[in-house]
């Protein structure tokens, strides 16, 4: 049993685009939210949120005050393909164009060159010897484990 139904509580997941790569059912993840300035080459004003059952469900049940956390009027109107409020249309269509940019390169030479890029900054920070806020490189989502962690 997860760690977090053990004891009643979500696990959030606050994550890059490349969140797909990371098993959440392993670790336990409830809710992973992402948003359109991460990796998808556009401003702030899209939210992604991927929700188990279990948020779901306690969401539902629970009698905590939620707005932002009140998905029941997003799902009703997703059943039928709509959303309950006014879409932000100019970053879809951004949010297609950048998907047919990021597929027409290919998802892992986009990884690849992500990974590239994160090597050379790494690389840079320590060459100043200005120290890291994450000191072990596997706690990066471009890190050596190539993102697999949960």
């Amino acid at each position: 049993m997860p760690l977090a139904t053990q004891h009643c509580c979500w696990s959030i997941r606050f994550q890059a685009w490349r969140a797909p790569t990371i098993n959440t059912m392993r670790g336990g993840v409830d809710v992973t939210i992402s948003g359109s300035q991460k990796g998808l080459m556009l401003p702030p004003g899209i939210s992604f949120n991927a929700l188990s059952d279990n948020a779901i469900a306690a969401s539902k049940t629970s009698n905590l005050p939620k707005s932002f956390w009140a998905w029941d009027e997003i799902l009703e109107a997703n059943k039928n393909g709509y959303w309950p409020y006014t879409p932000n249309t100019n970053l879809l269509y951004g949010l297609n164009e950048a998907l047919d940019m990021l597929l027409d390169e290919g998802l892992e030479q986009v990884f690849a060159r992500h990974q590239r890029w994160a090597a050379g900054v790494r690389a840079a920070v320590e060459a100043w010897g200005t120290g890291s806020s994450v000191p072990r490189a596997r706690c990066l989502l471009t890190g050596s484990d190539g993102g697999r962690h949960a």
